[in-house]
């Protein structure tokens, strides 16, 4: 991990010829995350996930996989940590990004790919101890649950088919011809959804505005 400092400096001329200097000192912090272990339990995770969290607006962080996967849990929780920080993430794929890997790497706001790089996706594995109703009652649970975050993740990356036939046991691998494929794919409906949601919104602000003018007439 690395931080830098930047410093911006601005002139302001005023009337008259005369140069007043405004300065201006900013803060930026990046750092690199480099993930080449298979995926931990969460505890073992704190400090990179307090990094993530505690980005700024101006900081950035590049995370780095080479590893096979592992814990769901963990998997969760960098992404849950990508999605509500401030700063800036970057995924690199600079060998395997395998099962949680891959779903880290999606949640990334940018991506690089290494000509050696592939990608598993396929479903969490697991089970459940106790009584039998509480076992086809959490089994029912994780169930939806799983659909909904892999829908989440995936979501553009697969089809609505692909991801159905992953949570019924399909594997999906990936070369790195075939993953930049498709996030070029998904990037692109990422930004069309974006631009519509953001014109929603113009127009939503447009109305109220107007509702409110017609209210004072």
């Amino acid at each position: 991990m690395t931080k830098a400092n930047m410093e911006m400096e601005g002139i302001l001329l005023a009337s008259g010829g005369i140069n007043r200097v405004q300065h201006q000192s900013m803060q930026v912090n990046s750092y690199k995350i480099r993930l080449n272990d298979d995926v931990d339990t969460p505890v073992n995770y704190t400090h990179e996930l307090n990094i993530i969290e505690d980005l700024g607006e101006n900081d950035s962080v590049t995370i780095v996989l080479n590893n096979n996967g592992g814990a769901l849990d963990t998997a969760v929780e960098f992404c849950s940590a990508i999605t509500g920080t401030d700063g800036y993430v970057h995924g690199h794929i600079s060998g395997c990004a395998h099962s949680a890997a891959s779903m880290i790497f999606l949640k990334c706001h940018s991506f690089s790919v290494s000509p050696y790089a592939t990608m598993l996706v396929h479903a969490a594995s697991g089970g459940f101890i106790g009584k039998m109703s509480e076992n086809f009652a959490q089994a029912d649970h994780f169930r939806d649950w799983l659909e909904f975050f892999y829908k989440d993740v995936y979501q553009d990356f697969l089809t609505d088919d692909e991801i159905d036939r992953v949570l019924d046991g399909k594997d999906f691998w990936l070369n790195a011809e075939q993953i930049e494929e498709r996030l070029e794919k998904m990037v692109e409906a990422r930004n069309e959804r974006m631009q519509q949601e953001a014109e929603e919104q113009a127009e939503a602000f447009i109305e109220a505005e107007l509702d409110g003018c017609d209210e004072f007439d």
